[in-house]
């Protein structure tokens, strides 16, 4: 919340009290820039296939062993799609370790199978979050239930990291939830 205050403050200092801002002129640019994920698309269409082979879909294998907890499978892989992202694209130094850098879905689909990917992605994105809508988003459904599908739904409204990472997680959510309403029915 501090920080939300912070950037409103700065924001309007900067744009209604006729002074001169410390963030210089390029501040409501690089805000939007940073919200609007267009840097990552761009880079992607303008690298992607000449320079930077498309993914074709390897980018969403997490989502087939996302539902198996850690403790049934200690060696599974760890998701780090953020740094593979970040060096494949050189927006990160090669050195760096430790940086990830999101890769929103729309560039995601777009870094595997180009603007075909895009709007077949976006169709089938469509359909997934009609489909958790209707199940999770109903009349009649009491708080605890809205609270739930609340719980499901909110991590994909801001669709900021690659799809596995978002959404990967939804399946054992959805059973575990399941099942606490069965035991304290």
């Amino acid at each position: 919340m501090i920080q939300a205050e912070a950037y409103v403050d700065i924001f309007t200092d900067y744009y209604f009290s006729g002074r001169e801002s410390t963030f210089g002129d390029d501040f409501l640019e690089q805000s939007l820039f940073r919200v609007a994920h267009l840097d990552a698309l761009s880079r992607i269409i303008e690298l992607t296939p000449s320079s930077v082979p498309y993914w074709n879909g390897e980018t969403y294998l997490p989502l087939f062993t996302k539902f198996i907890p850690r403790f049934l499978w200690p060696e599974k892989p760890e998701e780090r799609l953020g740094q593979e992202f970040g060096h494949r694209y050189g927006i990160l130094d090669q050195t760096d370790s430790v940086t990830s850098v999101n890769l929103p879905w729309i560039s995601e689909m777009y870094a595997n199978f180009g603007p075909t990917g895009v709007i077949l992605g976006m169709a089938l994105v469509g359909v997934l979050l009609r489909y958790l809508e209707m199940k999770f988003n109903r009349k009649r459904m009491n708080i605890l239930q809205a609270v739930f599908g609340l719980t499901v739904m909110l991590p994909l409204f801001y669709q900021e990291s690659n799809l596995s990472l978002m959404v990967g997680g939804i399946l054992l959510q959805v059973i575990v939830f399941y099942w606490l309403f069965r035991l304290f029915r």
